[in-house]
């Protein structure tokens, strides 16, 4: 009887890693804190630039559209605390409903849908118009 035996070829031991002095980790942390500054002050500047665009975008467009529509800029201001009401007393309404179902809330299929149906597509559909208007207005009174 013959056996053949397989030997597998023998594992370098691995060591464990050199742990980094503290000289390089404090190097390290100070590179992390410069490039986390950077980092917050391109934030800044792009969200600064982003309201600003919007702006001169709105801006462009009334200016483009204004021997049509010459009063429409001013309109927005007079319609937008009624959209802003609107828009509150819906949220309004579903605090209310919210806390009147507080024994049952939202836990079954059923309710929650009822909910969505209720509240949901209207929130949005305001609140995106809300948006929109602000927008514009924003723009008009930067314009003065």
């Amino acid at each position: 009887m013959h056996f053949q035996f397989i030997v597998a070829p023998p594992t370098p031991t691995l060591s464990p890693p050199v742990a980094p002095t503290t000289e390089s980790t404090a190097d390290l942390l100070r590179q992390l804190i410069d490039i986390q500054r950077e980092q917050l002050g391109l934030l800044q500047t792009t969200a600064s630039t982003a309201g600003d665009g919007n702006q001169v975008r709105w801006r462009n467009f009334f200016e483009r559209w204004h021997d049509d529509f010459p009063e429409f800029p001013a309109s927005f201001r007079e319609v937008l605390p009624a959209i802003e009401r609107a828009y509150l007393r819906l949220m309004d309404e579903m605090v209310h409903h919210l806390k009147d179902e507080e024994r049952h809330g939202l836990e079954d299929d059923f309710s929650l849908g009822e909910f969505l149906d209720r509240f949901a597509i209207r929130a949005s559909q305001i609140g995106s118009i809300l948006n929109l208007l602000g927008q514009m207005s924003e723009s008009v009174r930067s314009e003065e």
